[in-house]
């Protein structure tokens, strides 16, 4: 059964991604899950982005030019550094614990970036201010409360007190994420994901998080997005609930509360949008996708930019 609400509440659904485009710039291949190993085994929540395929869409390269413009006091920076985020970059995969829903509640964080960076090229160009330390074998840069780390082609950047354990991730000392029973719920989720989308995610509810949600009724257990760029921008959502009838009930509630400002969501000029969402149960999944076209993700952005921080 197939549910196309006229709704509003898909903002929630796709103000992840809107904010994952906005801070993309274009690279080379890799779809991050090779990246997995370098993140610790309590790993929930993991964003990737693999932009070979912009390269080919008008979308993603407007996108891309738009931020690297409003940025130029960061692109300078980096360029100062020997690195060039329009050329260098090939991958990028951010990974995080977190108990809550909340992203600033996030407890351990680490950002990948792979690609092609020269140790002496960066270590050169960081300020005075910044310290360098060492943990076993590697070489860490601190800069106030951030540490980044160049171990090979691989760029690591996390909080400073957090760098050890990254580094004993990456050297093998800890438990990953592609490996660990612990992350199986992960793997899992990203496994029925496609991740040869330019933009995936994946969300591993913690155990609070999932008492939380079932508060409102609904039994969601992890959700993952992903999106493909070419002319217009294909979204899907998965929401991976408790059970097949968990699934079918949670469709049926969303496509109801969506429909109810569906009529307000195409005043805003997101008619569009709004006629090709569908959500359909399939199994214990509850599965949403849409076109957000260019116009639609200049709305988007601009009716969230006043509710962020």
């Amino acid at each position: 059964m197939s549910y196309r609400p006229r709704a509003r509440a898909v903002i929630l659904s796709l103000s992840l991604l809107v904010g994952l485009v906005a801070g993309v710039g274009r690279a080379a291949a890799g779809n991050g899950v090779g990246l997995l190993r370098f993140l610790p085994e309590d790993t929930n929540v993991v964003i990737a982005l693999d932009v070979a395929s912009g390269r080919d869409s008008a979308l993603f390269q407007k996108l891309s030019q738009d931020v690297l413009a409003a940025h130029q006091d960061l692109v300078e920076r980096l360029r100062s550094l020997g690195v060039d985020p329009a050329r260098d970059v090939r991958t990028v995969l951010f990974g995080a614990v977190g108990d809550s829903l909340d992203a600033g509640a996030l407890g351990f964080k680490v950002l990948i970036a792979e690609g092609r960076f020269s140790y002496d090229a960066i270590d050169k160009g960081l300020p005075a201010t910044v310290v360098r330390k060492q943990h076993g074998r590697d070489l860490y840069w601190v800069d106030g409360d951030s540490a980044g780390a160049l171990v090979g082609a691989r760029l690591f950047v996390s909080p400073a007190d957090q760098m050890p354990r990254v580094l004993d991730v990456v050297r093998g000392k800890a438990g990953n994420a592609s490996r660990s029973r612990k992350a199986s719920a992960l793997r899992a989720s990203i496994s029925a994901t496609d991740t040869r989308q330019d933009v995936w995610a994946a969300v591993v509810l913690s155990a609070q998080s999932r008492r939380d949600v079932r508060t409102t009724g609904l039994e969601l257990d992890a959700i993952t997005v992903g999106a493909t760029m070419r002319k217009d921008m294909q979204v899907e959502v998965r929401a991976m609930m408790a059970s097949d009838k968990a699934a079918v009930a949670a469709a049926e509630t969303i496509g109801q509360q969506l429909a109810q400002v569906g009529q307000g969501l195409s005043h805003m000029g997101l008619g569009g949008l709004i006629a090709s969402l569908t959500i359909d149960p399939e199994g214990a999944v509850v599965v949403a996708r849409a076109t957000v076209t260019e116009a639609d993700l200049k709305l988007l952005r601009d009716f969230i930019a006043p509710l962020s921080p």
